[in-house]
């Protein structure tokens, strides 16, 4: 019997542990030390920003811009583990969400149900629609839900795909021109004018660090 138990009990023990362990897909390593402040080309990273396709709930009093793509493991890690909480520091929580390119050789790096989602979601701002797309794994989200039109045969959407890469390209030139490496999750918002950007998602530094930052913004 008492060995019955310990066995019960390391079982319960080892299950808590994995429950409590980070995602092993996500890469909290990767993640910056601290945020890093725009210096250079802030003007344009403000129009940027502004005017990409993003969503939100419109609460909040200071405005924070996230970026990040469907199936990216520690996007998805930031938005369960820290969006409530930037929302209770006051944070006006916009969302940008992009389908990736191709790669070199031609591979798609999205599926045609995001890239719907996507173009639907930079046509119409629709912040329900986003919140049901997080609320349903993708790959069920796309055999099960009655999905926005094709975004590969119809040149607008497709164009809209298209503007979400190109806002990418964008912002990776203006982060490289501050010596930023774009790692996504990013976040950006303002401090006493001046831009910073948070890249990558680590729950500790996020919680001791990013979070205080953010309420005193």
């Amino acid at each position: 019997m008492i060995r019955r138990l310990a066995t019960l009990f390391a079982a319960a023990l080892a299950s808590a542990l994995l429950s409590a362990a980070p995602n092993a897909q996500t890469n909290p390593d990767e993640a910056a030390d601290a945020p890093f402040a725009i210096t250079v080309r802030g003007d344009e990273l403000s129009a940027l920003l502004e005017g990409a396709g993003w969503v939100h709930d419109g609460t909040g009093r200071v405005p924070l811009y996230t970026v990040g793509f469907r199936s990216c493991p520690d996007c998805v890690a930031q938005h369960d583990g820290a969006y409530a909480k930037m929302a209770a520091a006051g944070a006006d929580i916009r969302r940008i969400l992009y389908a990736r390119a191709d790669s070199a050789d031609g591979k798609p790096r999205s599926k045609p149900g995001e890239r719907a989602m996507i173009a639907e979601l930079w046509k119409t701002r629709d912040f329900a629609l986003y919140q049901r797309w997080y609320e349903t794994d993708p790959a069920t989200f796309y055999e099960m839900e009655t999905l926005p039109p094709d975004a590969d045969s119809d040149p607008e959407r497709a164009a809209l795909v298209e503007k979400g890469r190109a806002f990418i390209r964008s912002l990776n030139d203006i982060l490289a021109a501050n010596g930023v490496e774009t790692f996504v999750p990013a976040i950006f918002w303002q401090e006493k004018g001046v831009w910073q950007v948070y890249i990558g998602y680590d729950p500790q530094t996020f919680d001791t660090l990013i979070l205080p930052r953010l309420a005193g913004a």
